[in-house]
């Protein structure tokens, strides 16, 4: 936990939806805090969080971020 309350999340990829320019949206969640962020990926450039910033489940919120 000590990670993700420093910004250094464990996140795996759930879904990505591809477009027609090449460029995805990438959903993923951080499996230790819960966190989910939408990406934008183009080739192997990741823009975090340019069409989610990452938002975190309310008992997180309650506990950590004070």
């Amino acid at each position: 936990m000590e990670d993700c309350l420093n910004g250094k999340h464990t996140l795996e990829t759930i879904t990505a939806l591809a477009h027609w320019d090449g460029s995805s949206q990438v959903v993923k969640w951080c499996s230790i805090c819960g966190g989910i962020v939408i990406d934008l990926q183009i080739d192997t450039t990741v823009r975090p969080g340019h069409y989610m910033p990452m938002k975190f489940p309310e008992i997180f919120n309650e506990k950590f971020k004070k």
